[in-house]
């Protein structure tokens, strides 16, 4: 759905298939212009020759002179160090999003009148084909009791002591007791509608990266995050010359990511209209604001919209 201002000049420049704009920036495109029109900005959007910025937007407040802006899109994660790796919260939660849509097919194709929960504690350790395999077998098997499905991934972590264990009362129920305490990825179902939904939570040892901060602190995930754009994009907007303004536009992924708390972790940079003119947030919701303004273009408007 367009929503270009037929009273804003519109940008046209040639289109090549290398530089074509991605889905994920023509929707934050549209959501920034229809958010400044709603500020009382005639804008429209377009795209650009090259590699930066991502497009612009022309721009007319007021009676003055329209302007051009170059837009730069990214997004905010949320990372963590686990194992010595700096992991992307996404690159975990995404696949296992498309494993449930998988597996809520194949339930929806049994249609045994079950309905499944899947639990994962992670970063996890097996391999998504492994889980998809077993969880398979689970909801063939019409079952209902709760499955651990990284077991065999899980009493690698003890070496092969539980493989040949002591001839000890109760060892089968303290080894049965040790995998469950340490396995990441558990399924089970119930009566109900076949579907497969998913919980995912972090697990206590993961950590923001280079500090010793468990994830779970939402300002401190927030800040690495956004430090690591900031550290990323202001060199290379820093390059961008030929705009009379220059944005950054982040799409956040990260639901704790709210316009005030970026906008506090953001003031502490002490940016400058040499660092970028601003930085526009849309939230996980699609609320979208301005979190940081040193070119004061946003100044004499409401501070944000949805």
């Amino acid at each position: 759905m367009s929503i270009l201002s037929k009273d804003c000049p519109q940008i046209t420049k040639k289109w090549s298939k290398k530089m074509e704009i991605r889905p994920e920036e023509k929707r934050c495109a549209e959501k920034l212009v229809k958010w400044l029109e709603a500020l009382g900005f005639q804008s429209s959007w377009g795209e650009v020759e090259g590699e930066r910025p991502d497009f612009t937007v022309t721009v007319q407040r007021s009676l003055e002179v329209p302007e051009k802006w170059g837009v730069e899109v990214t997004g905010l994660f949320q990372y963590v160090e686990w194992n010595g790796d700096i992991i992307n919260i996404r690159n975990i939660q995404a696949p296992l999003e498309g494993l449930c849509k998988r597996l809520t097919k194949y339930a929806q194709e049994l249609q045994n009148g079950l309905t499944y929960s899947l639990f994962v504690r992670g970063p996890y350790r097996a391999k998504l084909s492994d889980l998809e395999e077993r969880a398979r077998d689970y909801i063939k098997g019409g079952v209902t009791n709760q499955r651990i499905l990284d077991d065999v991934e899980t009493r690698r972590l003890f070496g092969d002591g539980l493989n040949d264990p002591p001839d000890l009362p109760g060892i089968d129920g303290m080894i049965a007791n040790m995998i469950e305490a340490h396995a990441q990825v558990f399924i089970s179902g119930q009566p109900g509608m076949p579907e497969v939904t998913l919980t995912n939570m972090l697990e206590g040892v993961a950590r923001v990266p280079g500090t010793d901060t468990m994830a779970a602190d939402i300002m401190a995930s927030l800040t690495y995050g956004v430090q690591r754009l900031l550290d990323e994009k202001l060199p290379i907007m820093k390059k961008v010359t030929e705009y009379d303004r220059k944005m950054i536009l982040v799409w956040s992924d990260y639901f704790f990511a709210k316009l005030d708390r970026v906008s506090e972790i953001i003031s502490r940079a002490a940016l400058t209209n040499e660092d970028i003119d601003s930085i526009v947030l849309i939230e996980p919701t699609g609320v979208i604001g301005c979190v940081s303004d040193p070119a004061g273009m946003f100044r004499e408007t409401q501070r944000s919209g949805s």
